[in-house]
């Protein structure tokens, strides 16, 4: 279940959200990334019947797709500041 959660979420195409709905779903992952890892840390592994590992988990892919795709989308806009300079 959780491989085919962290899978579904790596093949998500970011390109169909806003750079501010991505930074917004960042920080709020970013949130609950540490919610959990607080949990997990005094012994709480399930919350409202799901587990909180795979919580984690898939908060943890989410973070990184997100993160890749905001640094794809700054490095391309670095790309076309340079040729507007440039021409």
């Amino acid at each position: 279940m959780a491989e085919q959660l962290v899978k579904k979420i790596s093949e998500t195409d970011m390109t169909q959200f806003t750079t501010a709905e991505l930074q917004t779903d960042l920080a709020a992952c970013i949130t609950d990334i540490k919610l959990c890892k607080k949990a997990l840390a005094i012994g709480i592994t399930h919350y409202n019947k799901s587990s909180v590992g795979i919580r984690l988990s898939a908060n943890t892919v989410i973070q990184r797709v997100i993160e890749e795709e905001l640094t794809r989308r700054k490095r391309n806009l670095q790309k076309q500041l340079l040729r507007n300079i440039q021409n």
